[in-house]
């Protein structure tokens, strides 16, 4: 999908925080995540799903289909979109911090830049 998939998960996000702000504050509405971006949240839990164990080689494969500072940016514009925070973090758990590859710098990277963006909407 490239750019093109990129802009238009951003586009079904910014929708997503657009309903959420009709709501005004009313906790007791629920707010219904669009279909499109419902598919997105299902296949990064399927990855997460995939990366659970520790399998070097699907951890490897799930990375490069979607990297870290992916992970960090749509971290980062998800905001109150919680299925596709949730989501995410199960990802970045699996794919990143519960891996059979320890010679990774994630663990600092994450400490430093994603930990930060994760409890910002706290």
């Amino acid at each position: 999908q490239g750019d093109d998939g990129k802009g238009r998960l951003r586009a079904l996000i910014a929708m997503m925080k657009g309903k959420q702000q009709m709501m005004n504050g009313d906790c007791d509405g629920v707010l219904e995540v669009p279909n499109e971006l419902f598919y997105v949240v299902r296949l990064i839990e399927c990855l997460a799903t995939c990366t659970e164990g520790m399998n070097m080689l699907v951890e490897i494969k799930a990375q490069s289909t979607l990297p870290l500072e992916e992970v960090v940016v749509l971290l980062d514009n998800s905001q109150q979109c919680w299925p596709l925070k949730k989501a995410l973090v199960l990802y970045l758990f699996h794919a990143y911090v519960d891996t059979e590859n320890l010679e990774l710098e994630a663990p600092d990277y994450l400490i430093e830049q994603v930990l930060p963006v994760i409890v910002g909407d706290f």
